[in-house]
C-alpha cells in the first residue's frame, strides 16, 4: 500500500463522525543517553488529525523532523522512558474555563 493511499485511509477514518483537531506534545528528557540534547524539554511537536507527527528539536542543532506516527516518535526517541513523550490535547485546553 503506498504512503499516499495510508494517509487518506488514516484522515479518514480519524475525521469520521468528528471535528479533525490537533495535539501537541513534548519530549521531556528525563536522562540524555547520548549527551546531544541535555535534559528537560528538547523538542515540542504537533500530532495532526492523520496521525502524522513534525517536531521541532529546542537544541543548539535546530531541526524539524517529520514521523508516521507518535507511536514513531516513542520508539525511537522514547530510549526505554529515558525520554517521556508529553501529549497535550488542543481541544480539551481550549474548553477550559480560564480563571
Amino acid at each position: 500500500m503506498s504512503i499516499t493511499r495510508r494517509i487518506i485511509q488514516l484522515t479518514k477514518a480519524q475525521n469520521a463522525g468528528s471535528r479533525p483537531h490537533v495535539q501537541l506534545y513534548y519530549l521531556d528528557r528525563v536522562n540524555d543517553l547520548s549527551g546531544t540534547s541535555g535534559t528537560g524539554t528538547v523538542a515540542v511537536g504537533i500530532i495532526f488529525p492523520n496521525g502524522w507527527c513534525a517536531q521541532c528539536w529546542l537544541t543548539d542543532h535546530y531541526s524539524i523532523t517529520f514521523f508516521p506516527s507518535i507511536e514513531e516518535v516513542k520508539a525511537i526517541h522514547g530510549h526505554d522512558g529515558a525520554t517521556r513523550v508529553l501529549i497535550i490535547d488542543v481541544e480539551a485546553v481550549r474548553e477550559m474555563e480560564l480563571p
